[in-house]
């Protein structure tokens, strides 16, 4: 078993150690004020996987804040901006005409397999530690993570970050879109980060092959969740050509997990959250998937807040339907109340 393009290293003995690597020095922030050609130098920089030496500066090291926090509100993070590294996962335009004061920006097309033909599998490893390494990603520093307020960006990469081993990832509740409209600070120049070297760790919970579906599915290990709309659940909807979910799953409507507040939308209270999983299984790992990988990242994160055990199918539908000797069924969720 492999992921698509280059594989973790060790990823078998990870799988049943679940070991972490002893986490590198971390090297001290900094922030420059540059056009926005030298962003999109940095968007674009070399893959080297060196350790960058750091512009020099007066500027005092950044605390470090251990918050545990998974969904983060504006406010709480505009007084935590300087014990934090923010990541910006939108794309540049949007970067360069505003974004959140000393934010570093890391799109989100980084995290997938720009050589893949499917273009929404998760990149090579190395491609995406050198992304996180030019961000300055280091596992002792917490990180938060924003898009437009549509969280499904800011989920996909707080996934990607946490599958690389980091321990302490958030994202920013609302978005940008929150941030602007409480007339917090932002800022128009690039804020650049001094690299890493980040050493990703693969963690085996937070990934699911087709095989790790089968064998939920075999063994009631754990509990396969189809995360796309009902329609296309049960059927009426065909995607990538077939109808119907992968055979055994439970259904969960990625659409109950956000709610509109004040007009934004917003990742769904823990409360909220709790009564929409309430038909899943407490107490097994949960495989979440959508028609891509992509698509199931908020769900992911929904469990996560939730405090589940969960993994996301990369391969998503988009796989599944293509081989017709992978089980399909239609209708409803008949395990599950109603």
């Amino acid at each position: 078993m492999h992921l698509p393009g280059q594989p973790f290293p060790a990823v078998a003995l990870v799988r049943r150690a679940h070991a972490v690597h002893a986490m590198l020095p971390m090297h001290r922030r900094v922030t420059l004020a540059v056009g926005l050609a030298a962003s999109t130098c940095l968007a674009l920089g070399a893959p080297s996987c060196r350790r960058a030496e750091p512009v020099r500066t007066n500027a005092p090291a950044r605390a470090v804040d251990r918050s545990p926090s998974i969904v983060v509100a504006a406010d709480d993070l505009a007084a935590r901006l300087a014990t934090v590294l923010v990541l910006d996962v939108r794309g540049a335009t949007e970067y360069a005409r505003a974004h959140v004061a000393g934010a570093v920006h890391l799109p989100v097309s980084e995290t997938f397999d720009a050589n893949d033909g499917r273009r929404d599998r998760l990149a090579p490893h190395d491609a995406i530690r050198r992304a996180l390494s030019r961000a300055g990603v280091d596992r002792r520093e917490p990180v938060v993570v924003y898009d437009d307020g549509a969280l499904r960006d800011a989920a996909r990469v707080f996934w990607v970050i946490e599958l690389c081993g980091h321990e302490s990832v958030a994202v920013l509740d609302g978005g940008f879109v929150q941030w602007r409209a409480k007339g917090l600070p932002v800022a128009t120049t690039a804020s650049i980060s001094a690299r890493s070297d980040f050493a990703a760790t693969f963690d085996a919970r937070r990934f699911a092959l087709e095989s790790d579906v089968l064998a939920a599915l075999r063994d009631d290990s754990g509990v396969v969740v189809d995360v796309r709309t009902q329609d296309e659940f049960v059927g009426f909807t065909p995607s990538f050509g077939r109808a119907g979910h992968v055979a055994g799953a439970r259904h969960l409507d990625s659409a109950s997990l956000v709610e509109r507040r004040g007009g934004l939308l917003r990742l769904a209270s823990p409360d909220g959250l709790a009564r929409a999983t309430a038909d899943l299984p407490p107490a097994r790992r949960a495989i979440v998937y959508a028609n891509t990988g992509a698509d199931a990242a908020l769900a992911f994160l929904a469990l996560r807040v939730l405090g589940r055990e969960v993994a996301l199918y990369d391969g998503a539908w988009k796989e599944w339907a293509a081989d017709p000797r992978r089980p399909i069924e239609t209708g409803f969720d008949l395990a599950a109340p109603r």
